[in-house]
């Protein structure tokens, strides 16, 4: 189980994540205080990714399985398709209002073929200046995107660090990427034309 300064930094990330959504904050607790119950109550879902007992990664586990339950946080794969992604951001909490119309110089296929990650550094060009996309560790190669306040950002890093899961990337407000041949630049939330 983890020490009492470790629950209180897991604690501490859930409520900067989840905004005070206290049924996120419950699971959690659940987790860093019997995880044996956690386990029993959330077997069906913990069941399908192999945890039939507590191991030391539940607590984490519990975040992201609580966040997803909240809106809070969009699981997406390494490579999941441009319309998966647009749906997954567009079910967040907080709803943030996103500009997709950078994503019509594009063919499906062609934004399809580039990797979730890629295309998220494209979307956080297009997200209000105040909000940030911040894809938390999982240790796999899923991807957990929250919208988080972008003055919110440095205080989740610490957090993440604090309780040794360190965030894969606060994702960019500027990108560059490269899609077939064609080369965009994004620049606080314009998309340059398409050269070849």
């Amino acid at each position: 189980m983890p020490t009492v300064p470790k629950a209180a930094a897991w604690l501490k990330l859930g409520d900067l994540l989840a905004a005070g959504d206290r049924k996120v904050r419950e699971r959690l607790e659940l987790a860093l205080t019997d995880g044996a119950l956690y386990v029993r109550e959330h077997a069906q879902e913990l069941f399908e990714r192999g945890v039939t007992k507590p191991i030391p990664k539940l607590p984490l586990i519990a975040l992201l399985d609580g966040l997803d339950a909240a809106n809070r946080v969009a699981l997406l794969d390494w490579k999941s398709p441009a319309h998966d992604v647009r749906a997954a951001l567009g079910a967040l909490r907080p709803r943030v209002k996103i500009d997709w119309a950078w994503m019509k110089p594009f063919e499906e296929e062609e934004l399809d073929d580039i990797s979730t990650e890629r295309l998220l550094h494209a979307v956080a060009a297009h997200v209000p200046p105040k909000i940030a996309l911040v894809n938390l560790h999982t240790g796999s190669d899923e991807l957990a995107i929250a919208f988080v306040e972008a003055s919110r950002v440095r205080q989740i890093v610490a957090a993440m660090k604090a309780v040794g899961h360190p965030p894969r990337s606060a994702v960019p407000v500027r990108a560059q990427f490269r899609i077939r041949g064609l080369r965009s630049t994004l620049h606080e939330g314009r998309l340059a034309k398409p050269t070849r």
